[in-house]
């Protein structure tokens, strides 16, 4: 698993359309945006692309 933090506008955001931070992007199917997500969250959206 890879994590990248962003610090900044950046084009990769742009191009996702992010504009509320934190955000979590995981393989461009699930983004969480504006929140703080708890760790259930977090596990239910690896979930979801396969990752866990």
């Amino acid at each position: 698993m890879v994590v990248t933090i962003h610090r900044g506008p950046t084009p990769r955001l742009e191009e996702l359309k992010i504009s509320a931070t934190p955000a979590i992007i995981v393989g461009d199917l699930v983004r969480i945006m504006g929140v703080c997500p708890d760790r259930e969250t977090v596990v239910a959206a690896l979930r979801e692309c396969g990752i866990m």
